[in-house]
């Protein structure tokens, strides 16, 4: 609710009772400077006066310089100090309700400023549901356009759905933008202070993880900011107190890796050596292995409690997933799909959805990888 100006205006005795009384104390100021100059500085500026311009006689000097400031309030009469009372309450009366008009042409401001946002959010709400109600008139056009046989599929999907508690779907159309996207919803979902935990299934994750490295300096220990802000791992890292990352990788080294990285190869549908393939892993290892060893002697994570871990898997995975306290992101790549196209499957957690089966996996798998 905005105040009315009336509420923020000063009371009506206000100029009554404080013009008098600031009048009064100026005219004390005046009197006080009168009686300080009559008595340290009124023979010297009369003789300085009169060596300038020379209006008077000696017999008028000595007269002048006599004049004390007793006799000065002697000399001045009714009329002079009513004079000079009466200007100075008119100016004070003046600049009194000059302010007094400012603080209420400020109190209009605010008042219509406030009913203009207050009015600017009503419709921009009201613009909302307009433009939401459209959505679902166009989508009720298709689907009534629809056959039985696609009808019966969607309804399919939908009960599909809601149990899987599936929100949102991300199709993207290349690697960068594959990860950006999916490391933009895990950072909106994560950053909240309730969210203390994220952990990620995949083979390399160079992308999302590994290609970070470059921001820090190991010989002097400092980090580029510019890169930190721009990174949204490492902004997660910032802006997060406590953290607990749990990363789950393919084991390069194993006879195996060559089967799986060449069937992972296959499904983006691009000719990555290997060997390229293998080396992303080995780097993100070596950076994971940094952070735990040194993220906590960097100023920007000094003060945080962040434990970061990693161990290596030995089996084929079947997808990439990303789980925090609230959310799972499901993430494959479309098959045989040119310009590595992925699709993310975005699932709250209830007591119906994948997000409690799919976190036990990953607690099976973390532990059934323990290094012995």
């Amino acid at each position: 609710m905005v105040n009315s100006p009336s509420s923020h205006k000063s009371p009506w005795w206000l100029p009554v009772v404080v013009t008098p009384i600031a009048t009064l104390f100026s005219l004390f100021i005046l009197f006080l400077f009168i009686g300080l100059y009559f008595k340290f500085w009124h023979v010297s500026f009369t003789n300085w006066f009169d060596s300038f311009f020379g209006p008077f006689n000696p017999n008028t000097i000595e007269e002048i310089s006599k004049i004390s400031f007793t006799q000065f309030l002697r000399s001045a009469n009714t009329t002079i100090f009513s004079i000079i009372y009466y200007l100075l309450a008119n100016a004070l009366s003046v600049i009194i309700g000059i302010k007094r008009k400012s603080k209420s042409i400020d109190t209009e401001i605010i008042k219509y400023k406030e009913a203009l946002k207050n009015r600017s959010g009503v419709i921009g709400a009201e613009y909302k549901k307009i433009i939401e109600k459209k959505k679902r008139l166009k989508a009720l056009q298709e689907l009534l356009e629809l056959n039985t046989e696609d009808a019966v599929q969607i309804m399919y999907l939908r009960k599909t759905t809601k149990i899987a508690q599936l929100e949102n779907i991300y199709i993207v159309k290349n690697d960068f933008h594959a990860f950006q996207c999916c490391m933009e919803q895990i950072y909106e979902s994560t950053k909240d202070s309730k969210n203390n935990y994220l952990f990620i299934n995949s083979i390399a994750q160079y992308e999302f993880i590994g290609r970070h490295r470059k921001y820090f300096n190991e010989e002097d220990g400092t980090i580029d900011e510019d890169g930190l802000n721009k990174s949204v791992f490492l902004r997660l890292l910032k802006e997060k107190r406590s953290l607990n990352i749990r990363v789950l990788l393919l084991n390069p080294n194993i006879p195996e890796s060559d089967i799986f990285i060449k069937k992972r190869i296959k499904e983006i549908g691009k000719r990555i050596p290997v060997s390229k393939y293998k080396e992303d892993i080995i780097k993100t290892i070596k950076f994971l292995e940094f952070l735990k060893n040194n993220l906590s002697s960097y100023a920007s994570f000094s003060r945080k409690k962040i434990s970061i871990d990693y161990r290596l898997f030995n089996d084929n995975p079947v997808f990439r997933y990303y789980i925090n306290n609230k959310k799972v992101f499901l993430s494959q790549y479309v098959k045989q799909h040119h310009g590595h196209q992925s699709i993310t499957f975005e699932i709250g957690k209830s007591n119906r959805s994948l997000h409690y089966s799919i976190l036990k996996l990953f607690e099976k798998r973390w532990e059934k990888f323990k290094p012995k």
